[in-house]
C-alpha cells in the first residue's frame, strides 16, 4: 500500500480539525446570550433563558417579552415547557432528586405579563411528602 494514498484522509482531517473549533466557539458564544427552551405548536411564542431570567417572547414582536417570574429551590427556571392551544397557559416541569419531578403552571396574562397559577393546599389531588398522619 502506498503511504500517498491516505494524503486525501489527513489533509481533510487537519481541516476539520482547524475549522471545527473555531466554528464551534463563535456558535457557543452567541448560544450563551440567549437559548431557547421552548417554541409554542403555532409558532407564535418561544420560552428564551439568558443566565439571568426566562422569558416569553412573542415571534412576530421580540418587544413583547414578559418575564416568568423566578422559581425557589435548586433552579431558578424549569428544564422543560408545554403550552396550551391558544398559548395562554404554560406548564413547566424541573427535574428533582431520586427521579421526581415539579411541575408549574404559568398563566400569560396579557404580552407583558406572566404569573404563577394560584394552588390550592386544601385540594385532595395535593400532596405533601414527609407529612405523617
Amino acid at each position: 500500500m502506498s503511504p500517498l494514498r491516505f494524503v486525501p484522509f489527513i489533509t481533510l482531517w487537519t481541516v476539520i480539525q482547524l475549522v471545527g473549533p473555531s466554528s464551534a466557539s463563535a456558535q457557543s458564544t452567541s448560544n450563551d446570550e440567549v437559548e431557547i427552551l421552548y417554541t409554542s405548536l403555532s409558532g407564535s411564542i418561544r420560552i428564551e433563558q439568558n443566565s439571568e431570567e426566562a422569558s416569553i417572547v412573542s415571534v412576530k414582536d421580540p418587544t413583547q417579552r414578559a418575564k416568568i417570574p423566578p422559581l425557589q429551590g435548586i433552579s431558578p427556571f424549569d428544564d422543560e415547557f408545554h403550552a396550551s392551544p391558544n398559548d395562554e397557559w404554560f406548564f413547566g416541569v424541573r427535574k428533582m432528586a431520586h427521579r421526581f419531578s415539579n411541575g408549574d403552571l404559568f398563566h400569560r396574562i396579557d404580552p407583558q405579563r406572566v404569573e404563577i397559577a394560584p394552588t390550592r393546599e386544601d385540594h385532595p389531588l395535593t400532596i405533601e411528602f414527609g407529612r405523617t398522619a
